[in-house]
């Protein structure tokens, strides 16, 4: 039974992390390579709220003497976010928190990373992928190229909720993008 009206969506995205320079699965296609899903079961592990894709910009009206209402709008900047929380603090999401540095083992004690992030800022590709808003049983998804983690992941360890990292991703300007428009990266929506 068709998931009508399809513009409608309800129903989390999934996001997926590489650290390469790994090549956009096409939108029906499992992602593979060096693609890594975020949270170890996915969107099961996301908090309520879902991933929230923040598209902002900064106007600056242009007023004239002869006028009281501006006469142009000049945009002056714009940015990209993307924040959601991860209920699963497993070494090998922990670690995309935070600098990113893959887990050591230590025979006597497991595997560990490290709680500081250091000069160097790690950059990103992220994937982030859901049903689509033009039919049914078919995909959708934000191919975002540059992106880095600007969060301040703040794990509340307590017996009254679940902990969770609060991922926040800025994104980052591609500055070689085939167009202007897809500087911070391109939504897919397949139709059929």
């Amino acid at each position: 039974m068709p998931n009508a009206p399809f513009e409608v969506i309800v129903s989390p995205f999934e996001v997926y992390i590489t650290t390469g320079s790994d090549a956009f699965p096409a939108v029906a296609a499992t992602p593979t390579g060096g693609w890594v899903l975020m949270g170890t079961n996915g969107k099961r592990n996301q908090a309520e709220g879902g991933v929230v894709i923040e598209h902002s910009q900064t106007l600056v009206p242009i007023r004239t003497e002869g006028h009281t209402g501006p006469v142009k709008v000049t945009r002056t900047s714009e940015d990209q976010m993307v924040r959601f929380t991860l209920y699963d603090l497993s070494i090998n999401q922990y670690k995309h928190a935070l600098s990113g540095d893959a887990p050591t083992t230590v025979a006597s004690t497991g595997d560990q990373i490290g709680l500081s992030r250091a000069e160097n800022v790690r950059e990103v590709q992220l994937l982030i992928r859901g049903p689509s808003p033009a039919a049914n049983n078919v995909n959708a998804q934000y191919e975002i190229p540059r992106a880095v983690q600007a969060g301040s992941p703040a794990p509340a360890l307590s017996k009254t909720g679940a902990s969770g990292l609060a991922f926040e991703f800025m994104t980052l300007d591609h500055m070689t993008a085939s167009a202007t428009g897809q500087r911070f990266g391109r939504l897919i929506v397949a139709n059929s």
